[in-house]
């Protein structure tokens, strides 16, 4: 099992630090919002370049213990989302969270729903051609590439003409990681197991591969980056 529930609010605060350490002023929380705001941004601009219209339906694959999930919500909060995972001691604290929040917090309050289900992103439980944005944070780094393979045409599956991917994760390009010190990258390395296949995978051509149209990799900051497409 990966990390525990509890470690998961601040490692992702980390992340975010760390992607803007220049910005000693900030907090976690403001990291937080500037990394995914940069994201959500990307995915609003491609949906507006491309006359898509706001998602309706959206699966958050590989949720965790939902903090994507909550983000969504509110970039889009006239739409239903459903976070997916492959844990349920994630899903039960992502559950919580949702509870807790729409108790006690009036501003979370909205008609759409937020859901959660236990499931694998390569065999959801979604209808074919059932949603209309199908979003991967932070997830495909941490897995070989027969599974990211599988996320890309599960991802076709299930959403409907016109609806769009998003994997958002590690640029493989970034001039960050790649002048990482080698005790930095090996460490790194020794904690995500699957980094060499990720690096080395076409995500771009696999797409286009199933059949995504329109297929796009855009840089969010100096470390990430959102690859696109758009069903036919």
């Amino acid at each position: 099992m990966g990390a525990e529930p509890f470690e998961v609010q601040p490692a992702t605060y980390a992340m975010a630090i760390r992607t803007f350490k220049d910005k000693v002023e900030w907090s976690g929380v403001q990291c937080f919002v500037e990394l995914r705001s940069r994201i959500t941004n990307t995915i609003k601009s491609y949906q507006a370049r491309h006359g898509l219209p706001p998602p309706t339906f959206i699966a958050d694959m590989g949720c965790s213990t939902g903090m994507s999930t909550i983000w969504l919500s509110e970039q889009f909060p006239e739409a239903s989302i459903t976070g997916l995972d492959l844990s349920p001691y994630f899903l039960a604290v992502a559950e919580w969270e949702r509870r807790h929040r729409a108790a006690t917090s009036p501003a979370s309050k909205r008609s759409a729903p937020i859901t959660y289900v236990h499931g694998l992103a390569e065999q959801s439980p979604f209808a074919e051609a059932s949603l209309d944005l199908v979003n991967f944070n932070f997830v495909i780094h941490e897995c070989p590439q027969a599974a990211i393979e599988s996320f890309v045409r599960e991802s076709l599956r299930v959403l409907r003409p016109g609806g769009m991917v998003a994997f958002v994760d590690n640029n493989p390009k970034s001039a960050t990681l790649q002048n990482l010190p080698p005790v930095l990258f090996t460490l790194m390395k020794s904690t995500e197991p699957w980094s060499d296949e990720y690096y080395s995978f076409d995500l771009e051509a696999a797409m286009r591969d199933v059949g995504f149209r329109e297929v796009v990799t855009v840089e969010t900051d100096h470390r990430h980056r959102c690859v696109m497409g758009i069903r036919p």
